[in-house]
């Protein structure tokens, strides 16, 4: 069983020949109950602080806790930005595809139909020429054949 302060300032001793001087005893006494008084107050204050440091450790577990949820949103949020972004990127990268796609097949036509019409200047070509120098040929013949019919004289 603890001694309480109480249980000093009620403590009564016999008195005996030959005993102490009581008033060294509760001089003693005195000074024991305002130590006891002294720890009793610090004792509080110290409790009074622990608790004050209880709530404050609850506070930041709490805190902790909910730092942690909030990390996990944002892995979880930063996780489907990316995916997003891939999607879109991917969706880009295919849409641009089909149009390069699409452009190279109707290059592809264009320089078809180009050659095309290349061959068909060139068979014009060949035929005009043919033609002219058939022409030419002609005239040149029909003037040898002048030339020929009609002598310069000297």
């Amino acid at each position: 069983m603890a001694i309480t302060i109480e249980d000093i300032q009620k403590k009564q001793f016999s008195t005996r020949s030959r005993g102490y001087d009581k008033f060294e005893v509760d001089t003693f006494l005195e000074d024991i109950i305002m130590q006891m008084e002294q720890m009793d107050s610090e004792l509080e204050e110290l409790r009074r602080k622990c608790s004050s440091l209880y709530e404050t450790i609850n506070v930041y577990k709490q805190t902790e806790d909910s730092m942690k949820e909030i990390l996990v949103i944002a892995k979880e949020k930063k996780d489907e930005i990316i995916e997003g972004a891939n999607q879109q990127a991917q969706a880009i990268l295919d849409d641009a595809q089909t149009k390069a796609n699409e452009l190279m097949g109707g290059m592809d036509e264009r320089v078809k139909e180009i050659a095309q019409r290349e061959l068909e200047l060139k068979t014009n070509y060949i035929e005009f020429k043919t033609q002219l120098e058939a022409m030419l040929k002609a005239q040149l013949t029909a003037i040898e054949e002048f030339d020929n019919g009609v002598k310069v004289s000297e």
